[in-house]
């Protein structure tokens, strides 16, 4: 069975970022994937990331931020073939890290991050 490959997009300035604590992220992540951790540096780097992942064959992208890097990843997932189906790009996973997490709360997502815990 091949493992999982994760890739961690992390905004450094969204709202709660920092408080979220990365190697209580990270750490959880690690010990079920094949983690690569990525931090945003400008605008549109976290869309740049996600469609770099979705060309090296990442299997899950992993969002800590707030709905601008939520959005910029979502575009960057679907920039290559946006009428492909989700078995030809990689799954979009959501720690929210914003000021409002609108896109978080809309899916019933928790306001803040959390360690990720349960099986892939």
């Amino acid at each position: 069975m091949t493992a999982v490959r994760a890739l961690l997009i992390v905004n450094p300035v969204a709202t709660t970022a920092a408080a979220a604590g990365l190697a209580s992220i990270t750490s959880p992540l690690a010990a079920v994937t094949s983690l690569d951790v990525a931090v945003t540096t400008h605008p549109g780097h976290a869309g740049e990331l996600a469609r770099s992942a979705g060309r090296a064959g990442i299997h899950v992208v992993v969002v800590l931020g707030g709905d601008g890097t939520v959005n910029e990843a979502v575009n960057g997932l679907l920039a290559d073939d946006p009428e492909s189906g989700p078995e030809r790009r990689p799954a979009l996973g959501i720690l929210p890290a914003g000021g409002m997490n609108v896109a978080a709360r809309s899916l019933g997502l928790p306001r803040t991050p959390h360690a990720p815990s349960g099986a892939w």
